[in-house]
């Protein structure tokens, strides 16, 4: 069979064409998803995407999926992509949920990496609990590395130069660093400049 599908149009433009009509500074629901039989908690619905029907009728590419988020009415909306594990593998990227909370997530899938706390307003890099506006999680947890090209650090300052500022703590100690180095080769110290313009620098 061949033909578009219009919805609300003479004249569909795609394959199947929805049209609704226009409300002025208003959003108009032109296609709704739903489930019916039950509402428990994760479940929902999704919108699939695949490619080549014909051979591969079960292919997945990417969803996005809308579910029950707790609450009563509450819902989150997620994004995944297919890891070319298999023909339907999805591993989810992205979550927002009902609270507003807005999770990436690992390779895998199961792992947030990047969040957002809405509530707290409140940034978290490899945590899911920022303590403050913004968090940082990871590294080694090691001094600075003295030679290559791989830091021991968590965070990192660059301009379009080789010069770089990095920044870690130390697990043992407890101690913090900083470390003007040149990322092509650790080895190399840079200078480090606290107020190079003025001003007093308070210790203790």
């Amino acid at each position: 069979a061949s033909g578009n599908v219009g919805i609300g149009t003479t004249v569909p433009g795609a394959p199947l064409n929805v049209t609704s009509a226009y409300s002025s500074e208003a959003l108009t629901t032109s296609l709704k998803l739903s489930t019916i039989g039950g509402y428990s908690s994760s479940a929902g619905t999704s919108l699939d995407f695949g490619s080549d029907q014909g051979t591969y009728p079960t292919w997945l590419t990417a969803q996005i999926a809308g579910r029950k988020d707790g609450g009563d009415w509450r819902g989150a909306l997620e994004f995944s992509t297919n890891n070319d594990a298999s023909a339907t593998d999805l591993v989810r990227r992205l979550k927002i949920n009902g609270n507003g909370d807005i999770s990436f997530y690992e390779d895998t899938g199961t792992t947030q990496k990047f969040f957002w706390d809405s509530s707290a307003e409140a940034l978290g890099i490899g945590t899911s609990s920022p303590a403050l506006t913004l968090a940082l999680s990871g590294g080694t947890g090691s001094a600075p590395a003295a030679s290559g090209t791989t830091q021991n650090g968590t965070f990192r300052i660059r301009t379009a130069a080789n010069g770089v500022l990095d920044m870690g703590s130390v697990s043992a100690t407890g101690a913090g660093w900083l470390q003007a180095a040149d990322q092509t080769n650790l080895a190399i110290s840079y200078n480090l400049l606290l107020n190079p313009n003025g001003g007093n620098v308070g210790i203790g």
